[in-house]
């Protein structure tokens, strides 16, 4: 005897839109706070930002400068 799969429930309708509601408008954007929610200042934020980068950079450089250093040869016979 074969084994059936259940047939799929049939998804709900969507809801109506309410009676009040306009679909023809496009959203209002609104210009974002200078502050966020924690309160910093965009500047303080940008400032934060710019030394991570720079911590970044500086990170990169040192493991790219020893990976192009010679082998140490530890190990090795003379």
């Amino acid at each position: 005897m074969m084994a059936t799969q259940p047939k799929p429930k049939p998804k709900p309708e969507p809801e109506p839109p309410e009676p009040g509601e306009d679909a023809t408008t496009s959203p209002v954007i609104e210009e974002p706070p200078q502050t966020n929610a924690s309160g910093n200042s965009l500047a303080d934020r940008l400032d934060a930002l710019f030394t991570s980068h720079v911590a970044l950079i500086e990170r990169v450089e040192k493991l790219e400068a020893r990976v192009a250093a010679p082998p140490v040869g530890i190990g090795r016979r003379p």
